[in-house]
């Protein structure tokens, strides 16, 4: 089954923190994982957000920067999505940035798997809530 996933997931592929083996182990699917590209700056801004609090290096950071645009996950031009995009975050009644992700999971027929408990519990919502995988409730 094809997954939609957020930064908050793709973060913890490089970043040994609370869920790093549960993310490790999507990577096992990784040819089913997705995410529209508005992911990019999302993870820009968890990786500046790390280096500011001492977590990880310039270095480090570069790296995941760099990853995150080398094909896992596929990226889904969020100008493929934006009308449909519009009407999710109408009829949700919030900013444009979740629906992004769940209207990209809802074209690709995907789940959604976030590590944000806030994130997940507006996804199932939405998507309903056998399509919505919170990442701490992932074996390792």
């Amino acid at each position: 089954m094809n997954a939609v996933v957020d930064s908050s997931v793709v973060v913890k592929w490089f970043v040994r923190e609370l869920g790093h083996d549960q993310a490790l182990a999507l990577l096992d699917h990784q040819d089913e994982l997705f995410a529209p590209d508005v992911i990019v700056p999302d993870v820009i801004d968890a990786v500046w957000a790390r280096i500011v609090a001492g977590e990880i290096g310039n270095d480090q950071g570069s790296a995941i920067v760099t990853a995150i645009t080398s094909g896992v996950p596929t990226l889904v031009p969020v100008s493929e999505l934006a009308d449909d995009v519009f009407k999710v975050a109408l009829n949700m009644n919030r900013l444009a940035h979740l629906a992004t992700y769940l209207t990209c999971a809802q074209s690709l027929d995907a789940n959604f798997v976030t590590a944000d408990e806030d994130a997940a519990l507006m996804a199932r919502e939405s998507l309903g809530e056998d399509r919505v995988t919170l990442l701490s409730g992932l074996a390792s």
